[in-house]
């Protein structure tokens, strides 16, 4: 490369009209804020540029001092640069005569403005990052100009980001507006307009960034003081929740900025916490459903299976397609260069870019990322609104199985539908209770002498069964009365509430019907498990009531955790292994009613280890080998029996679990164990697992691929096969 004679050049409105333009060509009055970049930068490898922020006093024939000179007596900042960068010395020592001419301007202050081709890239993370600004400083006739003064420069380069994010918003407003269609089966009116964010919405340059000049940084500064929680929007939803009252229907277009944005978009938000709140509370109705459309002799099994149709991502992926959800999402994080077109163009070839995919007209989401932002979705509606219009959103997706009520009557648009929001089921204290007990759909279940007429028919089967067996044959004098029978359960529901009394105070509840004690602690080989039941119903019903309302505890309390740690702490205190300790811990465990050999004995031995480790929060490997896991059954029948005869009351089960948990929850908050099927992943996040055959032992064959390697193993689905290959990582790294 050959210097050219540097010729003098004038900017006009602050543009220059040549690409090929030293910083030493323009007047020194014309210096700062220019956007430059020094010609010694790999452009492979490094594509940023500098904004020239000062005038130095010293020039490129001035001594620099003995630390940058490196023993030698004189060196000038010339003679500096010439040898710290090898493409200056190629470039200026070839032309002495050249840069001679300049040798008595003074150096250029410099600092970085953008690392990379896209200015507005790591946007949310650098909003948190408050660096202090670094200044350089670099020859004049080394630095080469942009035809652009810094402020063009800079609002050229996100005039594509601001108007993607000015997409978005209007886009969050149509979803908010057909939401409200939604759920309240209306049309919007006029006399109801949509209204903009309240807050502002985050553009991707960040302002408090070190790419600010010095001379308009304190604006940002004060900024930044007044609103502290400014870069931490993203792991918190205190801004998307910001404004909420009573009288809002759905959320606003800014707080549906979480649930439409995956966390490949790199963006502010993302619907990750979300997520995780609205999959616990979906579980969680989906429970309660299940449990009321199920017949009373459905196992856990059988309403587990039935539960996985409304929770299951092809379901949640189905219901979005046809709500066209999928519309509103963004999934991918915006390129100008790539995903970029200015408004009013198209393609020529419009047909066949779509039919390719094309990412200016084309998005690709996966399954399971669109049923993860029907959950964030189901999330944000619950924290914005409440639980009557998650509930109306779920009815809307077919789990709620209500038929919505039309919206009439006379006043505005928005007090018919604040009538709607706040009327009938959707909106009733104990609405989980009328989930299970809806005459008009449930015809198996009545709230009042439901579990006396089943006592009543288990009670003749029994005696029939009896019958059975000690003659081979049924004789028709031999079927009980109803009358008897229902005396004989009255009469033994008498003898339970007596029995059970002592468990009642150590439990800290008083059952209303003592049955559902009794079958919360009754396995299926107790003598009467056929009169009262046994616990398995009770077990899946008290599983999705336990994971909500721990879900919703540690939620609240962790503002801060991102959704790994949340789903660790979660699943450290509803795992079977916390749950057959609690049953200890609270002397629960001696009030089990089986009939199954050496089961005492077990029990025994777990609970008497369990005391001499004085019942620690963190399981030892010795009570992980230790488990019985009837122990967390039984607990969460229990659960679920108390959520029954609570009349389903939220605030009742809440409080009742909270006395179990307190201290656990105390304990692990701030010392929680990573899950192992994490900590799998975490650490070899290349892992693949496929599945290859089925065995005759009724197993799967599947093949592993790790970073060092590949092997086939077995397992009874993959979620067994993950759990082995943690438990395995785990003992190799003891």
């Amino acid at each position: 490369m050959v210097m050219k004679v540097l010729k003098p050049v004038s900017s006009v409105s602050g543009i220059i009209s040549n690409c090929d333009v030293m910083l030493a060509q323009l007047p020194q009055k014309e210096w700062i804020g220019r956007v430059v970049r020094p010609m010694h930068l790999n452009f492979t490898r490094d594509r940023g540029s500098y904004v020239i922020t000062g005038i130095c006093g010293i020039t490129a024939t001035s001594q620099v001092n003995k630390e940058m000179a490196n023993g030698d007596q004189k060196m000038s900042y010339h003679e500096f640069f010439s040898t710290k960068y090898p493409m200056y010395e190629k470039c200026l020592l070839e032309n002495d005569q050249v840069w001679l001419n300049y040798a008595t301007l003074p150096l250029g202050q410099v600092t970085r403005l953008t690392s990379g081709r896209d200015s507005c890239a790591n946007c949310s993370k650098g909003a948190q990052a408050c660096k202090p600004i670094c200044f350089e400083e670099h020859l004049s006739y080394s630095l080469v100009v942009h035809p652009l003064p810094a402020w063009l420069w800079i609002l050229v380069s996100i005039t594509p980001y601001v108007l993607h994010q000015m997409q978005r918003c209007i886009l969050n407003l149509e979803l908010s507006e057909a939401l409200t269609s939604m759920l309240y089966d209306a049309t919007p009116q006029e006399e109801f307009p949509p209204a903009l964010p309240s807050k502002c919405v985050i553009m991707p340059d960040r302002l408090n960034s070190d790419s600010v000049l010095e001379t308009d940084r304190q604006v940002y500064d004060e900024y930044v003081i007044l609103d502290p929680n400014y870069g931490d929007w993203d792991q918190s939803e205190e801004f998307l929740l910001a404004g909420f009252n009573d009288k809002q229907l759905v959320p606003t277009a800014t707080q549906l900025f979480c649930p439409m944005t995956t966390d490949s978009a790199r963006d502010f938000s993302n619907l990750e916490r979300m997520e995780w709140l609205g999959d616990s509370f979906l579980k969680f109705i989906a429970t309660v459903v299940t449990f009321a459309e199920c017949s009373p002799n459905s196992d856990e099994g059988c309403l587990t299976t039935r539960r996985m149709g409304y929770i299951s991502n092809a379901y949640l992926h189905k219901k979005a397609q046809d709500l066209k959800l999928p519309h509103f999402f963004t999934g991918y994080e915006f390129k100008p260069s790539i995903n970029y077109l200015p408004p009013g163009y198209t393609s020529i070839n419009l047909d066949e870019d779509l039919n390719r995919g094309d990412p200016r007209f084309a998005q690709a989401l996966k399954l399971k990322t669109v049923a993860d932002s029907v959950e964030s979705l189901i999330g944000t509606i619950l924290c914005a609104v409440g639980a009557s219009a998650a509930l109306r959103f779920m009815n809307i997706l077919e789990i709620v199985p209500w038929n919505q009520e039309q919206v009439s009557g006379q006043g505005t648009y928005e007090t018919r539908m604040l009538v709607a929001r706040n009327s009938s089921k959707f909106c009733n204290p104990i609405m989980w209770r009328q989930l299970i007990f809806d005459e008009k759909r449930i015809k198996n279940v009545d709230p009042d002498d439901n579990n006396l007429s089943i006592c009543v028919r288990m009670m003749q089967n029994l005696e029939i069964q009896e019958a059975q067996k000690k003659k081979g044959k049924l004789q028709t004098d031999q079927i009980i009365n109803p009358r008897e029978a229902q005396n004989r359960v009255m009469t033994r529901k008498s003898q339970l509430s007596a029995e059970y009394r002592p468990l009642m105070e150590l439990i800290g509840y008083n059952f209303k019907k003592i049955e559902y004690l009794h079958q919360a602690f009754t396995h299926a080989t107790a003598a009467d498990s056929g009169t009262f039941g046994n616990y398995q119903r009770f077990e899946f019903l008290g599983d999705g009531v336990l994971d909500r309302v721990i879900a919703s505890r540690i939620f609240a309390e962790n503002p801060r955790s991102n959704p790994g740690n949340l789903t660790d702490l979660k699943i450290a205190l509803v795992e079977n292994i916390h749950l057959s300790c609690l049953m200890c811990k609270f002397k629960l465990h001696t009030w089990i009613n089986h009939n199954i050999e050496g089961l005492n004995e077990k029990i025994n031995v777990f609970a008497n280890h369990r005391q001499s480790v004085q019942h620690s929060s963190i399981p030892d490997p010795k009570t992980k080998e230790l488990n019985v896991k009837i122990l967390a059954d039984v607990f969460e029948a229990l659960i679920g029996a108390v959520f029954l005869d609570s009349d389903c009351n939220e605030d009742t089960i809440s409080c009742f679990v909270n006395r179990f948990f307190d201290d656990s929850i105390k304990a692990l908050q701030d010392n929680t164990p990573m899950n192992n099927r994490r900590l799998l992943f975490e650490t070899m996040p290349t892992l693949k697992v496929t599945p290859l055959h089925y065995n005759e032992d009724g197993s799967t064959s599947f093949k592993v691929n790790t970073p060092r390697g590949q092997f086939i193993t077995a397992g009874k689905d993959l979620q067994a096969v993950l759990d082995k290959l943690a438990n395995e990582l785990l003992k190799n790294k003891k």
